[in-house]
């Protein structure tokens, strides 16, 4: 269950971006952008990170750009309980 979900966030041109989830138990996440296209971990810009508890999820997006605009960033979660559980936001950017 997802206690604290993804919030829309407005950024300048070439900042960086912390999306954070809170879940209600240990999970693995995982992060995709726009429809479907999944982040992995050898990508420069994006890096996922999880509390040492594993619940809290954040997404660094480094060097926010003018292609990010609108943009909409998903988290999901498996849960066995509840099948799987997701949270997305829009980031905007100002140029």
């Amino acid at each position: 269950m997802v206690v604290s979900p993804l919030t829309d966030i407005m950024a300048l041109e070439s900042e960086t971006v912390l999306l954070t989830l809170t879940l209600s138990k240990p999970r693995k996440v995982e992060w995709f952008i726009g429809e479907g296209m999944r982040l992995t971990e050898d990508n420069e810009r994006f890096r996922a990170a999880v509390s040492s508890d594993g619940l809290e999820h954040t997404l660094k997006i480094l060097d926010v750009t003018m292609k990010d605009d609108r943009s909409v960033f998903t988290a999901t979660a498996e849960d066995n309980e509840y099948a799987s559980v997701s949270s997305s936001c829009t980031v905007s950017v100002k140029g």
